[in-house]
């Protein structure tokens, strides 16, 4: 019985080990170890690797079934202007004006980061330009 147990834990650690340390990112250098994969499998790798890059926070902009554009919205924090805003208000009112005016415009039309990515038929996932 505990030989049973023991060989789950292994079966389960390698379960986990093998999902754990699955690169999206073949490596290149391998030569002729890697072996084209069919249609499918491509779909499947780069969902899986579309959906990791969902859960950190990108959205996908365009999607096909072998290549995506992925966006993300720059950083802008609002508050450090406005405190910023603040302080030039109290100290020279038309400076803080043409200040909140140049915020809110930058504000409103910064441009997301967009990053385009592609799988080949090896299943390796490469970011091909930066948008």
């Amino acid at each position: 019985m505990r030989d049973l147990l023991e060989k789950l834990i292994q079966g389960v650690k390698g379960l986990y080990l093998n999902l754990v340390s699955k690169p999206f990112y073949p490596s290149t250098d391998t030569g002729t170890d890697l072996s084209p994969l069919s249609e499918d499998q491509r779909r499947l790798v780069f969902r899986e690797f579309l959906t990791r890059k969902v859960s950190e926070g990108w959205s996908i902009e365009i999607e096909n079934p072998f290549d995506a554009v992925l966006s993300k919205k720059q950083p802008f924090s609002w508050i450090v202007k406005f405190f910023i805003f603040i302080i030039l208000l109290l100290v020279f009112l038309p400076l803080a004006i043409f200040y909140l005016i140049v915020v809110v415009v930058q504000g409103v039309n910064a441009t997301p980061y967009r990053q385009f990515y592609s799988v080949d038929e090896f299943g390796r996932v490469t970011q091909r330009a930066k948008m």
